[in-house]
């Protein structure tokens, strides 16, 4: 085990232990088998020093600047705050960065951070994700990559501080009156300054993506740089926001529906992926007064509420999650218009989820007292229980996954759920000691094989697959069988 290496595997292995005692068997079928991702792979701490200056566009130095060093995908946090001396310099020695140990075929142990920071008449700045290697050296002859880093090689970040831009506006209702108490939350944050790209440029060289993640990240940054409250004017200003650059908030007032808007402070080249309007400074925000709804859950096979599915209603201007209760329902409280809705069912249930986007699902609210109640069936599922053997000794194969190709899959497995009352579960399970494996599946005929990016080694991962029809309701079985490389 590497130094400093944080094992959570055993620790796991207690838990699903004790939730035996507790739980009835169809929440233990959901997890059969190994975790995978984030929750099979240990997480492990290296060093790292990053250094760099804070200058002005004219190259002036900038003291007292306050430069922020952040972990923004393992285990998310702040790993330090310092401040520039008068040659506009900083220093982070030997911080701790969160680093995942990979344990898929043909991927490496990474961490992830970014570097940012503020100082007095000038915008926030930030240099976007970089990514750190421990295990990897740059070979003989090959070259730097601005966005990627390696055990041993010196990690600069300079920062540029640049004039603020500022990014002002009010938040009313649909009678014009000013609507105080409204948080303006900055969500994300990108270059518009990039013909073509939403990205950050070293001379004429594109180095990646400038995606201001800490922004996304109440705990890692300061709310003073992500977060506004309006006054009794309704008014709200961020002074320090960066020019050339578009970014998403979510706006929020007291007794309304939260709406997620995007903002500029310049034109931008490249937003055809947004395919909303667009805001600039001096913005005004109307909010139009909430219709109540009720949305009902129900199990298609017996008719019967389902309870804890967790409902998400999407619309372009508001949107609204909630978990339905003991009777399958929800109460929404949005403005009249159509919305697109996706759900996800209680954890360890048989039945399907979908998410918002397919439109498969769409909630019309009218402006009359009843609101058009919706109901929604869920869709019972196939069982597949799948035994994975080592070809030709017909050993049980451990920690394998298995690919789907047909009806929403066309690739690794994955099943989602939800736990209340605020755990969204993705399961990406791999097959435990005795090989065996368990899915959920909609009814239909799909191609299926083992070892997509988890196989153990010496063997040849299943190219082709097994063509498998099944039945909603129904339980079936099948085995799968994993070459060993070598054997005739």
């Amino acid at each position: 085990m590497r130094r400093n290496e944080v094992d959570k595997r055993s620790v796991f292995g207690l838990v699903l232990g004790f939730l035996s005692v507790l739980s009835p068997a169809p929440f233990l079928t959901q997890l059969r088998g190994q975790p995978a991702g984030n929750k099979g792979a240990a997480v492990f701490y290296e060093p790292i020093t990053v250094i760099g200056s804070a200058t002005n566009a004219d190259g002036e130095p900038i003291e007292d600047a306050t430069i922020y060093l952040a972990s923004v995908r393992f285990r998310q946090q702040l790993l330090g705050e310092t401040t520039t001396d008068a040659q506009g310099n900083y220093r982070f020695a030997n911080v701790s960065l969160p680093v995942q140990q990979s344990d898929r075929r043909g991927s490496e142990d990474y961490g992830v951070f970014e570097v940012f920071g503020a100082a007095k008449g000038y915008s926030t700045t930030w240099r976007g994700q970089r990514w750190y290697y421990p295990d990897r050296r740059l070979g003989v002859g090959e070259r730097d990559n601005p966005t990627e880093f390696v055990g041993g090689q010196p990690i600069r970040q300079d920062l540029i501080f640049r004039t603020p831009a500022k990014l002002s506006g009010r938040v009313i209702d649909e009678d014009g009156v000013p609507i105080a108490g409204t948080r303006v939350v900055l969500f994300n944050a990108q270059s518009v300054s990039v013909d073509g790209y939403d990205g950050e440029v070293e001379g004429d060289t594109y180095v990646g993506s400038e995606d201001f993640t800490a922004l996304y990240l109440s705990r890692v940054i300061p709310a003073d740089m992500r977060m506004r409250t309006t006054d009794r004017e309704g008014r709200f200003a961020f002074d320090n926001a960066r020019a050339e650059t578009h970014y998403r908030m979510y706006v929020t007032p007291p007794g309304f529906a939260k709406r997620q808007v995007y903002a500029a402070t310049s034109e931008p080249r490249n937003v055809a992926h947004l395919g909303r309007a667009i805001l600039f400074d001096g913005m005004t925000i109307e909010f139009r007064k909430r219709q109540r709804s009720r949305i009902t859950v129900l199990y298609d096979d017996t008719g019967k509420p389902a309870k804890n599915v967790f409902v998400n209603v999407s619309g372009d201007d508001a949107h609204q999650s909630e978990t339905t209760d003991a009777n399958g329902q929800i109460e929404v409280l949005l403005p009249p218009g159509e919305y697109k809705v996706g759900y996800r069912t209680e954890y360890g249930t048989p039945y399907y989820s979908r998410h918002a986007r397919e439109g498969r699902i769409v909630h019309r609210i009218s402006g009359d007292t009843n609101g058009n109640p919706l109901t929604i069936r869920l869709e019972r599922v196939a069982t597949l229980q799948i035994t994975v053997l080592s070809d030709p000794t017909g050993r049980p194969l451990e920690g394998v996954d298995i690919w789907v190709k047909g009806g929403d899959y066309t690739g690794s497995y994955a099943w989602r759920s939800w736990k209340p009352p605020n755990i969204s579960s993705v399961e990406r399970p791999r097959t435990d000691a005795d090989g065996q494996i368990q899915l959920f599946l909609l009814a239909g005929v799909y191609r299926i094989g083992a070892g997509d990016q988890f196989a153990p080694v010496r063997h040849q991962i299943d190219t082709k697959g097994s063509e498998v029809q099944l039945q909603a309701g129904q339980s079936q079985a099948i085995t799968l069988k994993l070459k060993r490389r070598g054997a005739r």
